[in-house]
């Protein structure tokens, strides 16, 4: 299935708002309250956020990956050459280079202060700590040592079944679109990988092979998948623990996603925010330690200013994702052959 250059730009679009959004997620205060009528107003917005908007974007990158990689049918040997370039070596290289960083920072700093979470300092690492720095299956949240790239390991697994899964995909998409929907439902802990993960993969194989275009979400009317999205994410709020919510609040949020890109295809922001698409991966990359350093420097300055409501889902975010295409812009224009190692060609 061909891919229009309309569509083409909706995915790019997409993949950066989601991205975005990753970071923002990444740098908003969980609510420890258990009570949900004793939630500060604070809370209440970082709940909803969470809920909602925040709760989406990985789902929005697996659905995507599933849709581009079954447009057409692929071979096992051709599929594992173009991922181990495209996923395997970032993947290895970036868990690598912030090893090292950590490394070095630990001889100048505070050694039991420099680690990654559900990780011990590097100087008390054993081999196995080693193993699950790349693979990330021996700690308890199962991630690797640079923890946004879960997403990345689990797609690295799932093309390892690309062939299989095709099959399936193509001979009974209706039947395998309803197997993921419960799989998705019920979220058994499958431990080489994520049962969210392998759901939404599929069910944007699935999209794909019904020869299904992305325009289809063009269609559908703005301000109702906003306020779809906004209500699902208010029942879930108040509702946390019935799954179905969770499952509803999943797939209106995707669509979501995918309208807003429609909208900002036509505004005048979409020449400015496709030129900084090649600069996605960059951000997925190096985000969460730079996002942890400066929440570093902001306590030791003032530590009040880290619990601003403001500076946590606003200001860090984008002081964060303007350094990351900062580094990716001047990596691309002085190493260019090293930039596309580190983002695998995108």
């Amino acid at each position: 299935m061909k891919i229009d250059k309309d569509c083409s730009k909706v995915l790019n679009i997409n993949r950066l708002i989601a991205i975005f959004f990753v970071v923002v997620l990444h740098s908003t205060p969980s609510v420890t309250e258990k009570n949900i009528l004793s939630y500060s107003s604070l809370d209440w917005i970082c709940s909803f956020l969470r809920c909602t908007i925040l709760h989406v974007p990985v789902y929005v990158f697996f659905f995507i990956s599933g849709y581009l990689t079954f447009r057409r049918r692929r071979l096992f040997i051709d599929n594992i050459t173009n991922k181990g370039k495209t996923l395997l070596v970032p993947y290895l290289l970036w868990n690598t280079i912030w090893i090292f960083v950590f490394a070095i920072c630990s001889f100048f700093l505070n050694n039991s202060q420099i680690h990654a979470p559900n990780f011990p300092p590097i100087t008390d690492w054993t081999i196995r700590n080693l193993f699950d720095a790349y693979f990330g299956y021996g700690n308890i949240s199962r991630e690797p040592f640079l923890y946004p790239f879960w997403f990345l390991r689990d797609l690295i697994v799932l093309n390892l079944f690309v062939v299989p899964l095709q099959y399936f995909i193509y001979k009974f998409p209706i039947f395998i679109s309803l197997c993921s929907i419960v799989l998705l439902f019920f979220n058994p802990n499958l431990g080489i990988i994520g049962a969210n993960s392998i759901s939404l993969f599929v069910l944007g194989g699935v999209f794909s092979s019904l020869n299904l275009q992305i325009s289809c979400f063009k269609k559908i009317p703005f301000w109702i998948s906003l306020l779809s999205f906004a209500t699902s994410g208010l029942v879930e709020l108040f509702l946390p623990n019935i799954r179905i919510f969770t499952l509803i609040t999943t797939f209106i949020g995707v669509l979501f996603f995918f309208k807003s890109s429609w909208l900002i295809l036509s505004s005048r922001f979409c020449g400015f925010m496709l030129s900084l698409v090649p600069y996605c991966f960059m951000i997925y990359a190096t985000h969460e330690y730079l996002l942890s350093f400066l929440k570093l420097c902001i306590d030791l300055i003032n530590p009040l200013i880290n619990q601003s409501f403001v500076v946590r889902i606003f200001i860090l975010p984008i002081v964060v994702v303007l350094l990351c295409i900062l580094a990716g812009i001047t990596l691309a224009k002085f190493f260019p052959s090293f930039f596309k190692i580190l983002t695998g060609g995108r």
